[in-house]
């Protein structure tokens, strides 16, 4: 199924509902060798990660791809990307600087793809004029109306359908249909650094880049653990003995009978030619609350690519993971952020 298909009738049918999303299989968690941490400061290791990233950037290799395609509803409905956070700059002005930072330090391009969608796109095309950065590749995700548990159109209580952005799965399909995946290999690009545009932490960093080379796997996912108990995201688990990532509706309650699991920070490097493979990202159900009644979403989540592709899963600190999702939290954490983003090199 695509975002061009029906959804209506699948719903209505059942072949997308809560109970469809339930991965089935023997779950456990994650053996010790699943994840693998970041080497630690004067080890060989951290030594030989540190000079592959640091190769990769300075010749253009790496290039940082932004998911800012959802409306900030937590902010009010604000277009996140033009809310500013710290001194005046805004969520996306950081990130855009946060590579430009990386491309001076390390003497290689690093460009900017920034994934919008139908109600951020115009806002994010007239901000990025504003900034004087250098201009970053826009380019869109799909969209679908919510519907009701049995299937049918979601209507507001004024009556007008309430369309939303289908997934950061959509991101590989995107990437090729607009052009922009083309353009990037065509100037070097070999791995995109692929993040939220809330979480700030996750920046250019040879580190990182060198540790996804050095595990050889053609997708290397940053999780964090031990998570915070109340965080949302997919976790590590195995699957019928294979480490993958499953979000809360597709364990379908079965992580409550397992120790605290990884977290995914939906921060990832994904290799250029992965996307030349066909991934059938599988689309899944779940329930809004929209002006208190239940609107349906059908979604296609990014985690899956840790399905279809081996993957490389890297433990990193809250270093490199603080996602802003209220304006509470953004003055609840400034000190920390701010701190964090002087040196924009950081530490892990």
């Amino acid at each position: 199924m695509n975002v061009a298909e029906d959804f209506s009738e699948a719903v209505a049918r059942g072949r997308l509902s809560a109970a469809a999303n339930v991965v089935l299989g023997a779950l456990a968690p994650p053996e010790p060798e699943d994840v693998v941490d970041l080497p630690p400061p004067g080890s060989a290791e951290h030594a030989a990660a540190e000079a592959a990233g640091t190769a990769a950037l300075s010749r253009g290799e790496v290039a940082v791809v932004v998911l800012g395609g959802g409306m900030a509803t937590r902010f009010g409905g604000a277009v996140k990307a033009t809310v500013p956070v710290l001194d005046g700059q805004t969520f996306l002005e950081i990130k855009l600087r946060q590579a430009q930072a990386a491309a001076d330090r390390y003497g290689g391009a690093v460009p900017v793809a920034v994934m919008t969608g139908w109600a951020t796109h115009e806002p994010i095309r007239a901000h990025v004029a504003e900034l004087g950065l250098p201009e970053p590749f826009l380019f869109q995700q799909g969209f679908a109306l919510r519907l009701t548990p049995d299937g049918e159109v979601f209507r507001t209580g004024d009556g007008e359908v309430s369309p939303y952005p289908t997934g950061h799965g959509e991101l590989p399909g995107a990437l090729v249909r607009s052009g922009v995946l083309d353009r990037l290999r065509g100037s070097g690009v070999r791995h995109l650094l692929i993040s939220n545009l809330d979480n700030l932490l996750a920046r250019p960093d040879p580190l990182v880049v060198g540790s996804h080379l050095l595990r050889g796997r053609r997708v290397s996912v940053e999780v964090v653990r031990p998570p915070n108990p109340a965080s949302s995201g997919a976790r590590v688990v195995r699957l019928d003995g294979r480490p993958l990532l499953l979000d809360a509706a597709e364990l379908g309650g079965r992580a409550e009978l397992l120790p605290p699991l990884p977290l995914n920070t939906n921060t990832f490097i994904l290799d250029t030619d992965v996307t030349d493979d066909d991934l059938p990202l599988p689309w899944r159900y779940y329930e809004k609350d929209v002006e208190g009644r239940v609107a349906v979403q059908i979604e296609c989540p990014l985690h899956h690519l840790a399905t279809l592709l081996p993957a490389a899963f890297l433990g990193v600190s809250e270093r490199r993971f603080l996602p802003l999702k209220t304006r509470a939290e953004m003055v609840r954490h400034e000190a920390v952020l701010r701190t964090a983003l002087e040196d924009l090199h950081g530490t892990h």
